[in-house]
This record gives structure tokens, sequence and C-alpha cells, in this order.
């Protein structure tokens, strides 16, 4: 699979179907309440970098809010957020 994030072109892993249910759960608990649970977004976004098989040295160079964006890019893909390339959402 390919994401674009930071710029760049990004491959991942592909995530089974376990997995995805995992990612779904935290996604759901850190919006669970009014506000933004960080310490489970956090999570969330770790599991994700983790699940991409993105080599660690690759990760390494990047700043925490660099890694938070690509998190955010995976988490999107394998949950089904984001985008179409007919512009409709999933």
């Amino acid at each position: 699979m390919k994401i674009e994030a930071l710029e760049r072109e990004w491959e991942i892993a592909p995530v089974n179907f376990d997995n995805r249910r995992k990612l779904h759960g935290l996604n759901l608990a850190a919006f669970a309440g009014d506000e933004v649970d960080y310490e489970k977004y956090e999570r969330l976004l770790t599991s994700a970098l983790v699940l991409s098989g993105i080599p660690d040295k690759d990760l390494a160079e990047l700043s925490d809010i660099q890694l938070d964006i690509l998190g955010q890019a995976i988490v999107k893909e394998y949950l089904g957020l984001s985008k179409k390339k007919n512009g409709d959402s999933v």
C-alpha cells in the first residue's frame, strides 16, 4: 500500500482484520468523550506507525510533529477514512 504524507510517498504494510479492528477501538477510545484523550490518541498513532512496517531508521529521522502527521495519514488509510480518487469519502 502507498500513502502520501510529508510531501513524499510511503510504502506501508497492509493491515489485517484483527489489527484494523484494534486500531478502530483505539480511535473510538481516543474520541469517546467531549474532549480528545491525547494519551489514547498517541497510542493510536504509535500503533499505526508500528503496523505500517516503515523502518525505524526512516521514522527516527522525523520530528515528533512529523511522526504524528504520518501516523494520522496511516490511520486514515487503514480505517478507510481517506478520500477516494473521485473525491468521495468512504
